[in-house]
């Protein structure tokens, strides 16, 4: 999902007259005040370089230093990117950008503050827009939102070190160094980091976990549906996706000093405009490009196969949150669900369309392809139409996209580190829903993919404000994150004792937060058809 939103920036307000300076190594900074949900007054410091502008298909480096005062008060570009509902290319490919909040009173280091960092989602490939400070700077933290290469531009790879991929995940790893040298100056404690994220931004996460790069700078990790273990979050033949980028540009790729001088000659969004022409239908595969396992090099951000890395024992040693939401797949299912002609062309074409919607087109010949699809439909709808029972089309993209991945990760980790690993599934429906922006319709399909981001940080999709309830539950989700980035225990108001992933071997041990004042520990054993999809035999490949 590939959505491009505004930022809700909300009352200003502030009696102070002078604006917030903040000193970091590079030079100085001028803020704004902001106000809270709560009406707490915060400092606000937009659009700080955390790098240099990025030298295309390189490594990012540090920011410069400047003189003067740098105004922090606007947001600067997010980056370029091909959007999968406006059908057009947004952003800029300077684009290294933070927003940084923190209490009016962060100059006071007497007590630094715990630090939560958020990295988007949105398939690597676009944005699911910004996440801001109203709801989480009700409580004493810093918060930072950043941007970073997307698509392409961030993720394109020749599988050597001419174009060795994961610039975006370099950008992100950048992003954790900057705030590692420069958080005090806004009260923050770089000693106490929570790296948190959604989607693709919670792969990202386990990403960071798994990687050499980032080791010691991040201290509490939060994966919100997404980890390195979902098919989607891995490129797949990405040397034959280079190919036929290469193909749609007029830049052959045989030789890939040739073509990285030849794709250095294109404009920036004739590159990202290709896009389109790579997914098959709709909008999928909806990773066309994403992370990689780069040859061995000084600047790999891994050079190993993540599974490889989780069952060595390589993952940093950090407390891991993981999450579900009970409708996982009402993303991708509401790109679609609301239009009936294709829902009747997936239900006539399943064979043809399956591998990509459920990213397994790579595993197999066709033939065999043709079998596992007929086995997958024949689960989930038996011999019924597929127009008919959105449930079940909604419960094999949960399946197969985010529960089985999620499940397995958290259960390897659980059984090699020592540090605690827990989980949550999010089955509160409010007022509003992911589901309903992308689909455009009022239904009530249930708790989609990101609905339980929107509680914790502020995004247009969600907007929890409307009702009591909602409310009510923005105070039980930031309680959640805030608790875990201080002490690495997902705490709820109500005492509940929150289970360890790994208490029960042989069932999966999660938190059920099914409204503000009811949530119940529950264990399952078949959680994402665990058996079913064993039984196809599907050997992901690691890349």
């Amino acid at each position: 999902m590939y959505l491009v939103l505004c930022v809700i920036w909300f009352s200003i307000g502030s009696t102070l007259s002078e604006p917030p300076l903040a000193v970091v190594k590079e030079g100085t900074l001028r803020g704004k005040f902001m106000k809270t949900l709560g009406g707490k007054e915060i400092a606000a410091f937009l659009g700080v370089p955390y790098a240099s502008p990025p030298d295309r298909f390189k490594a990012p480096s540090p920011p410069k230093k400047w003189e003067g005062i740098l105004d922090a008060t606007k947001p600067k570009n997010d980056c370029l990117h091909y959007t999968e509902l406006g059908l057009y290319i947004v952003g800029s490919e300077d684009c290294l950008y933070a927003n940084v909040y923190t209490p009016k009173d962060f100059r006071d280091t007497k007590k630094l503050k715990d630090v939560i960092i958020y990295i988007h989602g949105g398939g690597f490939s676009g944005m699911l827009g910004h996440y801001g400070p109203k709801y989480l700077l009700d409580h004493d933290v810093v918060y930072v939102f950043f941007t970073y290469r997307l698509g392409p531009l961030g993720f394109l790879s020749t599988g050597d070190t001419v174009i060795p991929g994961n610039f975006g995940l370099k950008d992100q790893n950048m992003l954790l160094k900057w705030v590692s040298r420069n958080i005090k100056a806004f009260g923050g404690n770089p000693n106490s980091v929570t790296l948190s994220g959604t989607s693709a931004g919670g792969a990202s996460v386990h990403y960071h976990m798994l990687s050499p790069m980032s080791k010691g700078l991040i201290h509490r990790a939060f994966s919100m549906s997404g980890t390195v273990l979902d098919p989607w979050t891995k490129t797949e033949n990405f040397k034959e996706r280079a190919s036929k980028l290469g193909e749609l540009l007029n830049c052959p790729s045989a030789n890939s000093t040739e073509y990285y001088e030849c794709l250095m000659k294109k404009e920036g969004q004739e590159i990202v405009s290709k896009m389109k022409d790579l997914q098959t239908w709709v909008y999928y595969p909806f990773t066309v490009f994403g992370p990689v396992v780069e040859v061995e090099h000084p600047n790999a951000f891994i050079s190993k196969p993540p599974r490889d890395i989780i069952k060595n024992g390589e993952a940093q040693e950090v407390p891991w949150l993981t999450t579900l939401t009970s409708e996982e797949g009402l993303y991708p299912v509401a790109d679609f669900i609301a239009n009936e002609t294709l829902v009747r062309y997936l239900d006539e074409h399943w064979n043809e369309v399956a591998p990509s919607l459920l990213d397994y087109g790579h595993l197999f010949e066709k033939d065999a392809l043709n079998e596992i699809s007929k086995k997958i439909r024949n689960k989930y709808f038996g011999n019924g139409s597929i127009m008919e029972n959105e449930k079940a089309l909604i419960d094999v993209c949960s399946d197969r996209h985010f529960i089985l991945g999620t499940v397995e990760a958290a259960r390897l980790h659980a059984s090699i580190y020592k540090s605690p690993v827990y989980s949550y599934l999010f089955s509160y429906r409010g007022k509003n829903s992911v589901s309903g922006y992308v689909s455009k319709s009022n239904k009530n399909w249930g708790v989609c993919h990101d609905d339980d981001t929107g509680y914790m940080f502020e995004n247009e999709m969600i907007n929890p404000e409307e009702t009591e309830n909602d409310r009510k539950m923005i105070a039980v989700m930031t309680n959640v994150l805030v608790n875990f980035a201080k002490n690495g225990v997902p705490e709820m108001e109500d005492h509940l004792l929150w289970p360890k992933v790994n208490e029960v071997k042989d069932t999966f041990t999660y938190v059920n937060i099914k409204s503000p004042t009811y949530n119940i520990m529950e264990r399952n054993s078949s959680l994402g058809q665990p058996q079913f999809w064993d039984s196809l035999n599907l050997k992901e490949k690691e890349y």
